[in-house]
């Protein structure tokens, strides 16, 4: 981000509460490649700059993009870029895969040690590019999750993905998966709420064809865009 694009952001964030939206990997990272030809890093950037519209056209809550292109960007730039601009919310998109084909849905994460499954175990490795969090600096899970706790971080991380997973599940055509949990070092360096989102399996036929579905992927922008608003603003239930 250039020197004029992080001072207005910070300058915005003064006035109004800023998200920053994360489109998962990007330039060689391709993340997940569905059954139907659709790649997971060009859906996720799609998805995220409309959501980064909707939210800007709001004009009640500000956002910034982690990436505007097909890129790389470490992870570690991701949540720090969220840090240095104060956001109030960090959001990384994402779309899933896995090898029992019959698997769909939507669902969101928020950071744990803990995994549901050895599905959620495999999905982690994945979204986590080749980092072993235990053998990064700082990177003890459990010490992190304990730190946000005490600046309220963690509690505000669980509703917003319950606020974004409702809004999800309430308008996309697919099974609601939950909020879960599970160690993903993209959530790990943030000091706001924040939280990764799966919005399908792009290892399911039918889900995968919806997914590349430009009206699909405007419900999912509007859903994700609405959840968000509706947490930075304090709208109750």
């Amino acid at each position: 981000m250039n020197v004029i694009l992080f001072s207005l952001a910070i300058m915005l964030a003064e006035t109004k509460p800023l998200v920053v939206i994360d489109p998962g990997h990007g330039g060689k990272k391709t993340g997940a490649r569905g059954v139907c030809g659709l790649v997971e890093k060009d859906l996720v950037l799609h998805i995220g700059k409309r959501v980064h519209k909707i939210i800007e056209r709001s004009k009640l809550v500000e956002s910034v993009l982690t990436r505007f292109e097909d890129r790389d960007v470490d992870l570690a730039q991701r949540a720090q870029l969220a840090n240095r601009l104060g956001a109030k919310a960090f959001v990384s998109i994402h779309a899933n895969a896995s090898p029992v084909k019959s698997v769909q849905g939507v669902e969101t994460f928020i950071l744990s040690r803990r995994v549901a499954n050895k599905r959620v175990d495999r999905l982690a490795e994945r979204e986590n590019e080749g980092i072993i969090l235990d053998t990064e600096p700082q990177a003890n899970i459990d010490f992190i999750v304990q730190d946000l706790a005490l600046n309220g971080a963690y509690v505000e991380s669980q509703r917003l993905a319950h606020r974004v997973q409702s809004h999800l599940a309430e308008n996309m055509n697919t099974p609601d998966k939950g909020v879960l949990e599970g160690p993903f070092a993209v959530l790990w360096r943030s000091r706001m709420p924040a939280i990764l989102v799966e919005i399908g399996f792009l290892s399911h036929a039918e889900e995968c064809k919806k997914l590349a579905d430009k009206d699909y992927q405007e419900t999912i922008a509007r859903a994700l865009a609405t959840g968000i608003i509706a947490h930075l603003l304090g709208e109750t239930d």
